[in-house]
Order: C-alpha cells, then structure tokens, then sequence
C-alpha cells in the first residue's frame, strides 16, 4: 500500500476513533455517577443500639440491615429546624415510593431527644400529621442513658433548654446495608438544598 492510501486510511480512521473513545469516556462517566460508590467511601462503623418504636416494642438498627437508612434527629415540639427536615423526608419518601424503593430497600429512622415528651402516641401522632408511611419510617425513642451512646456514635450534641426546647446538631446521616455511616448532610434548609444528591447517593447504595 503506497502512502498515498495510508494516508487516506488513517484520516477515515481518525474520526471513527475519535468517537469511539468519546463513547468510553461517556460510558465510564456515567457507571461512576450512577453506579459506582466509590465516591461515597465508609465514615464509620455504626454501633447497634435499641429504642423503643411508635407501637412501643423495642427495634435494633441491626433490624433494618440490608436496607439503606436516612437517619435524622428531632423531637416534636421543635418549631423550626425539625418539621422542615421532616416535611423534606416526607417528599423523598413519595418519590421512593414511585420508584418500588421505599420499605423494601430504603429507610427512615427518626429519633427524638425527647423521650418524657414524645410518648409511643404523641410520635403515632406527629408521624400521622406529617405524613409520614409507617411502612418505610420509624419513629424511635429512649430514656437518657439509652440515648447517651446513640447520641455520641452519631456525634450529635443536644442541650434541653429551661423552656423544655432543644439545641441539638443539626446533622442527618446516610446508613448503608451494612451499618457503615456512608455521608452526613445538613438539615432544614441545608437538607433542601442537597435533596437531589442525598436520592441520588441512597439509589447507588441500594444497589451495593
């Protein structure tokens, strides 16, 4: 072959591999956004722990391995920080639904400071007025010395104030199969802001 026909090949290859290696740049891209968790490396090991639930039988975080957990702290008296957090989940718990996810792979846990208040009926109710689905979401409670552990092992500091209100940190925290804190987002208008990303990093843990 003279180079004359080299040439000529070569220049009809170029786009054709051009394109061919657009296509492998895209298709990795997007098995790492969609698919891959790499990005989402383990924090911690979470330690078990036992509270009591809203029909006031007791529940293990170990109860719920196998599924991702969004776990978030509040106590029902709280005016701001709390129903908002509460009413963004209630959201994300719809569009989980849509998606078969709810229940069966994905699932709520929020665990109140304030266990002389929030009674097994008072959290029956507020899960009702939100409209929170039971079936996918569990409203949990203990005693200080019970709480004390839970508390340190998801680093959250909460103070009861003279007027019986809480400052706590506002953090919410993602929970793979296996019990490994895997990212920790805001709340309130923090949580607003990264809903998309928090869904989108619970899908790719649920296909782990």
């Amino acid at each position: 072959m003279d180079q004359h026909n080299l040439n000529a090949l070569y220049l009809k290859w170029i786009p054709l591999a051009s394109i061919l290696i657009i296509v492998l740049v895209l298709g990795m891209w997007g098995y790492r956004y969609y698919y891959s968790t790499a990005d989402i490396p383990v924090i911690k090991q979470m330690q078990d722990f036992t509270l009591e639930r809203m029909d006031g039988q007791e529940i293990k975080l170990s109860d719920s391995n196998g599924k991702v957990r969004l776990v978030s702290f509040i106590f029902t008296r709280c005016p701001d920080v709390c129903p908002l957090t509460t009413q963004i989940m209630v959201d994300m718990q719809e569009e989980f639904k849509e998606k078969g996810l709810y229940g069966k792979d994905v699932e709520f846990i929020s665990i109140t400071f304030d266990y002389e208040n929030d009674t097994p009926e008072v959290l029956q109710q507020y899960a009702t007025a939100v409209g929170a689905d039971a079936t996918g979401w569990q409203f949990l409670r203990g005693p200080d010395d019970v709480m004390k552990p839970v508390l340190e092992d998801f680093w959250i500091g909460a103070e009861k104030q003279k007027d019986g209100m809480y400052v706590h940190t506002m953090k919410t925290f993602l929970i793979d199969k296996e019990m490994n804190m895997r990212q920790v987002y805001g709340m309130a208008e923090s949580m607003q802001e990264e809903k998309d990303k928090i869904m989108h990093e619970i899908r790719k843990l649920s296909r782990e």
